[in-house]
């Protein structure tokens, strides 16, 4: 399954902290944070799941997506809980940018520890060679 993380230097990407304020150890447990505390996470392979706290703000989503011809199923909500999960296409994730505009401050950082931690990766990998071609 494709991982939220391709967008690391587009978005600033969170991740999910587990009771004692650790880092998840799920590797896909990251999500995008947008307007109105929405949390934007990956569904499956090309859909993304949009968690709002509040319904109101949900109904406002939804009705801006009809302006914008962004397709929203899969509304879950309840009477008893202002909380609700909405489902969109992934293919429209600059569209419900444009809504929900996802927090983008840190994300160059983010991308620059990618890029540090996957050099320092291949630095080892070929140290780890030269030691084996040497034996």
């Amino acid at each position: 399954m494709k991982r939220i993380l391709k967008y690391i230097g587009t978005y600033f990407i969170y991740h999910t902290l587990n009771s004692d304020n650790t880092k998840s150890k799920n590797k896909d447990d990251n999500y995008l944070k947008g307007h109105y505390n929405t949390e934007i996470y990956r569904h499956d392979s090309s859909t993304l799941s949009i968690y709002f706290p509040t319904g109101s703000s949900s109904k406002s989503f939804i009705s801006k997506c009809e302006q914008d011809n962004i397709k929203v199923w899969e509304y879950i909500s309840s009477d008893t809980c202002t909380e609700a999960v909405l489902r969109v296409e992934e293919s429209d994730i600059h569209k419900v940018h444009k809504i929900l505009r996802f927090q983008i401050k840190g994300k160059n950082e983010q991308l620059k520890e990618l890029k540090l931690k996957q050099k320092k990766e291949k630095e080892k990998q070929k140290l780890k060679e030269n030691m084996e071609s040497e034996k």
